[in-house]
């Protein structure tokens, strides 16, 4: 769901580019549309950033790991 301050940035935006105003009714339907194109075409945002997350904790876990190995070999 799309808040009502994105929603108004949506718009606002929109007339900027398009020189024409929208209701709130037809600027979510277009919000929307705009949405599901970049989730078609990138995927869900958040889920990138929580597979992100998880990379850098098991980087930083492996570091940690190799830092104690080495430390046991001196």
């Amino acid at each position: 769901m799309i808040s009502q301050p994105s929603l108004e940035k949506f718009k606002k935006l929109y007339h900027q580019r398009f020189n024409e105003r929208l209701d709130d009714a037809e600027a979510l339907g277009r919000a929307n549309r705009l949405l599901n194109i970049y989730m078609a075409v990138y995927g869900d945002p958040f889920d990138y950033k929580s597979r992100q997350e998880d990379i850098e904790t098991e980087l930083l876990v492996n570091q940690i790991n190799n830092h104690e190995e080495t430390a046991k070999d001196k």
